[in-house]
């Protein structure tokens, strides 16, 4: 796939390698560094502007996940690191994608764009028991499209170039001659030699990238405050960073979220914008409402800790309000009905279940997802003051009837931090 942007990949070569300046290993690659290479997608709001934002990715996700895959692949050599970045950020169209949509190729995907026979031999590599059947193009598209859902998720697609430098290309892995840092006839070498894809000046030509010399090192304070959007929509209640801070104090700073669990993994930042986009999306008023809904999903997802069911492992299972198959089906075709097939309601396949459940990850479907619930599926509760404000018999009553869900001390407690929270 060959998209033009903004930032010329040589110059956010060069923008990463300036930020890095200083040892030819790396050990880590942090959001700050990203957001000055790829300023696109900085910031819990760096998708944004994508129309379709269920495959987009923001540089605080795709840092976690470089960053594990270079320990996975054991990748530290910074010229190694930078092409793989710079490779993924251009066949991604800096992580809007992550299957091939033009000319909408199955099986075609990951940040790397693996074309299918690399796709399944990936797959087959980490999920060796979940995968059959043939490497061909050949296969059906369900199939096809099947064996690319098992590595979609945000640690093995940004994973996918690490595993084809080490595994698929693996001359130019470690190779003091190949991949140097700061050259970039050595990258342009492996794009045509490595992986066989042709070069494009317009696409890799030397741009004006921003200024990196001078960024300040992150914070590893896992108690920094959730900051303040710079707007928020108006109309509707609005949550503040220091009440999601008071409600769900889990979730300050990085949260819950380490490199064994980044995957789906949130932090009140990324909450904040993506509750009050929910808000005002489905036009809840009520701070009841309000409450009720962050006390749900706070509950099951482990304070944004879990984005699918891990405990027993439930295929289908997921979004912060962990909706069964059922629900996620009716949630995904009522957002993207034109991706999802009404056969598909009625799966009982592990793969189909986990690629429609994987369409509503995304931040704002995902804690979208109680919002959605309330308004289209539990409507008696919307809007009609059953669910009073400061009233803990209302949010019982809707988990327990609406829900379906059982009642115990700790989703009380979930419901008295957030109510006395958004109080203040």
């Amino acid at each position: 796939m060959k998209i033009t942007f903004a930032l010329g990949i040589s110059g956010l070569v060069l923008s990463l390698a300036q930020v890095c300046m200083g040892a030819d290993t790396l050990t880590q690659v942090t959001t700050a560094q990203l957001d000055r290479a790829i300023p696109t997608r900085a910031g819990s709001n760096g998708c944004a502007s994508v129309a379709d934002q269920s495959e987009c990715a923001i540089n605080d996700n795709a840092a976690k996940a470089i960053t594990n895959a270079m320990a996975k692949y054991n990748v530290k050599q910074r010229g190694e690191i930078v092409a793989l970045i710079s490779l993924m950020a251009y066949e991604s169209a800096s992580w809007q994608y992550n299957t091939n949509h033009f000319p909408g190729r199955p099986g075609q995907g990951t940040r790397a764009m693996l074309m299918y026979n690399f796709i399944h031999t990936y797959a087959q590599a980490l999920y060796p028991d979940k995968v059959a059947g043939s490497s061909a193009n050949s296969e059906s598209t369900d199939v096809l499209n099947g064996v690319r859902g098992l590595v979609l998720n945000n640690n093995d697609s940004f994973g996918a170039a690490f595993w084809y430098l080490t595994t698929v290309a693996k001359e130019y892995h470690g190779n003091a001659n190949k991949l140097r840092s700061g050259n970039i006839d050595d990258f342009k070498a492996y794009v045509e030699g490595g992986v066989h894809t042709t070069w494009d000046d317009q696409h890799y030509a030397t741009s004006s990238a921003p200024e990196t010399s001078d960024v300040a090192p992150e914070t590893s304070d896992t108690e920094a405050e959730t900051t303040e959007p710079t707007t928020t929509p108006s109309g509707v209640y609005q949550i503040t960073a220091s009440q999601l801070d008071a409600a769900v104090p889990a979730g300050k700073g990085s949260g819950k979220c380490t490199a064994d669990n980044s995957d789906g993994c949130a932090n009140n930042e990324q909450a904040l914008v993506a509750l009050n986009n929910a808000a005002q999306k489905y036009g809840v008023t009520e701070r009841g409402e309000v409450v009720a809904m962050i006390a749900l999903m706070a509950f099951e997802s482990g304070s944004w800790q879990y984005n699918v069911n891990e405990f027993p492992g439930r295929a289908g299972q997921g979004t912060k309000a962990m909706f069964m198959y059922p629900f996620i089906y009716k949630y995904a075709k009522a957002l993207y009905p034109d991706k999802v097939q009404d056969a598909w309601e009625s799966a009982t396949d592990d793969l189909t279940m986990n690629n429609v459940r994987a369409m509503v990850l995304g931040d704002d479907d995902s804690f979208g997802s109680a919002f959605w619930y309330l308004t289209t599926q539990a409507p008696e509760y919307h809007n009609t003051g059953k669910l009073k404000d400061g009233d803990l018999a209302s949010f019982k009553e809707y988990c327990t009837s609406a829900v379906g869900a059982g009642w115990d001390d700790d989703r009380q407690k979930g419901w008295e931090a957030v109510n006395s929270a958004l109080s203040a």
